[in-house]
């Protein structure tokens, strides 16, 4: 085919785009869908035995808070840099990075306190950390597909966080389902590991799928 005649055929295919929606918008049906699903998980995974006492105690309640906080800026850092123009580390990254080093320490002080030394293994963690994974994999479906219609200028620095922040959500729902509040158990089989196993997939995963 000549350039004359491809130059017609395209512009006579040519449709007028849609335009994305705003990273406020997008953020925010990708935040909601993701919770609406781990929620949808907790009765799959079995809620914990003593969940009506468990809302009752400051523990809880805390944890859900603070992932929750977490995972909307985390969301919200990634979409906006995706955007052209927006693609430094906002305000809200640092506060969800500062929120999660806040939470992690402050779980490894308290499990200093409660049970001095390291938390010894449990069959029970691995499970734990399977199943936040599982949980994490409709999240992550939401980010990388919004990822990939914008365009990150870091793929496997945008896959890394998303990652992150998938395990984030994952690790809300299961808050629901397990019954130990152990503050070792918390924060290596429901944050480190799934976390570190999150932002690992999400890097070699980003250098794939978002790269443009």
């Amino acid at each position: 085919m000549k350039t004359n005649e491809l130059i017609q055929k395209l512009s006579e295919e040519l449709e007028p785009s849609h335009p994305l929606p705003g990273p406020v918008l997008s953020t925010a049906f990708c935040l909601v869908l993701s919770l609406i699903f781990v929620a949808g998980s907790v009765p799959v995974f079995s809620a914990r035995p003593d969940l009506g006492s468990a809302l009752r105690a400051p523990l809880l309640p805390a944890m859900v808070v603070l992932l929750v906080t977490i995972s909307a800026l985390a969301f919200s850092t990634l979409i906006r840099s995706s955007y052209p123009g927006r693609n430094d580390f906002r305000r809200t990254g640092w506060m969800a990075l500062g929120l999660t080093t806040l939470l992690l320490v402050s779980l490894w002080g308290l499990g200093l306190v409660a049970i001095p030394g390291r938390a010894p293994f449990a069959v029970d963690g691995i499970l734990c950390a399977r199943d936040i994974f599982l949980d994490a994999l409709i999240p992550a479906a939401c980010l990388f597909t919004a990822l990939r219609r914008r365009a990150p200028t870091r793929p496997k620095l945008s896959g890394c966080l998303a990652g992150v922040a998938s395990a984030i959500v994952g690790a809300v729902a299961f808050e629901f389902c397990c019954a130990n509040n152990q503050p070792w158990h918390l924060l290596e089989w429901h944050l480190v590991i799934p976390l570190v196993t999150g932002a690992l997939l999400g890097y070699f995963l980003g250098g794939w799928v978002l790269r443009w």
